[in-house]
């Protein structure tokens, strides 16, 4: 169906979105034979729903999206849960589920739901499907809305994970580098002792150029030359 960005909350701007109205090829099996899932997507509709309206998934293994005109209901052979979500959402909602370790848990825009026991590994021969074309059934299942950023993860995310999400973050972002640690002991006997993580550096001015010091930590050199400044670089 296309990959798009997605980068506002609950506004009115879901980014750059995209409106499908037909249906695209569909992968077959895509959930089959998973240990732990996580389905997650943004959703808004302004009008009601029909019963079995479907969002994501895939019907007889995973089953996610309206089951009557008020009520979410996400449903594998290995268990279900239903929970209240409102006739009409006109703003943007995140809405994930995720199933692992005996538990399937049910998020809106961060915050769980409900949990209940169930979820094991489930297969059916039928396609994954966004938006209908057979979710809740082997066809139809039609959504009248919109749908974004769809995401189907083979783990089963943290709950501080999702809510990542539904604040506009990526869970799976590599964190940034903490600075590497430095410290400098006088040794009371003209030398100093520097402690570093990383390759210790130099330089007359604070700006540079840096030069790297020869020598693994911890270091201990004279003190009786001129002052330089001093650093650590990972």
């Amino acid at each position: 169906a296309g990959a798009w960005t997605f980068w506002s909350g609950n506004g009115d701007v879901a980014g750059n979105w995209q409106i499908l109205d037909g249906p695209t090829p569909p992968k077959t099996g895509l959930l089959n034979e998973l240990e732990e899932i996580t389905l997650s997507g943004w959703v808004r509709f302004d009008e009601e729903q029909l019963d079995r309206t479907g969002w994501f998934g895939q019907n007889d293994a995973v089953e996610f999206g309206m089951i009557d005109y008020e009520t979410l209901q996400y449903w594998t052979p290995a268990g279900a849960i239903d929970f209240y979500f409102g006739s009409i959402i006109e703003d943007w909602t995140h809405v994930a589920i995720v199933q692992g370790g005996g538990t399937i848990s049910a998020y809106v825009d961060g915050e769980k739901i409900d949990s209940v026991s169930g979820g094991r590994v489930v297969s059916s021969l039928y396609p994954f499907n966004i938006g209908g074309g057979g979710i809740f059934d082997g066809s139809g299942n039609f959504f009248y809305g919109e749908i974004d950023d769809v995401a189907v993860y083979d783990i089963a995310l943290q709950s501080v994970e999702i809510k990542q999400i539904a604040d506009g973050l990526s869970p799976l972002a590599i964190p940034p580098a903490k600075a590497p640690v430095i410290s400098v002991v006088n040794n009371g006997d003209g030398t100093v002792t520097v402690t570093f993580e990383g390759t210790l550096q130099t330089a007359q001015e604070v700006n540079g150029p840096w030069t790297d010091v020869n020598g693994a930590s911890p270091l201990t050199i004279t003190a009786d030359g001129e002052a330089r400044f001093g650093r650590a670089k990972k």
